[in-house]
This record gives structure tokens, C-alpha cells and sequence, in this order.
């Protein structure tokens, strides 16, 4: 439904932001940024799931999917 549409919108935003945009913006890092940009996805993500999603912890997707579903 409406969340599938948002969750593919918001993954190609931000495939544009990191890839798009982003990549011409940090060009003088040159080929780097590649690796650098998931980094800063995981920086960004990061802190929002210790907070916001703090049932979420364990290891693995497969305690992600169970904490979800919980």
C-alpha cells in the first residue's frame, strides 16, 4: 500500500542524494566517495535504530525480522 510506495520513493531519494547529487558535490574525493557514501548512510542510520529502535538489537537479520514482527 501506501507504505510500500513511501519505502521505494525514500530508497530512490536517497539513491539520488548519495549517487546523484552527492557524487557531484564530493567529486574531489574521486572514486572514494563510493565507498564512502554507505558509511555515511550507516553513520546516519546508526544511532536512529540504538535510539528509536532499541528492541531491534541482536545479530543478524534474522533477530531484526523477529524483533519487527514482536
Amino acid at each position: 500500500g501506501v507504505g510500500a510506495i513511501l519505502f521505494r520513493w525514500l530508497i530512490n531519494f536517497f539513491i539520488e542524494v548519495f549517487y546523484g547529487i552527492g557524487s557531484r558535490i564530493f567529486s574531489f574525493i574521486g572514486k572514494s566517495y563510493y565507498a564512502i557514501a554507505p558509511a555515511l548512510g550507516g553513520l546516519i542510520i546508526g544511532p536512529i535504530i540504538h535510539y528509536a529502535a532499541s528492541e531491534t538489537k541482536g545479530h543478524g537479520v534474522s533477530e531484526i525480522i523477529e524483533a519487527v514482527r514482536t
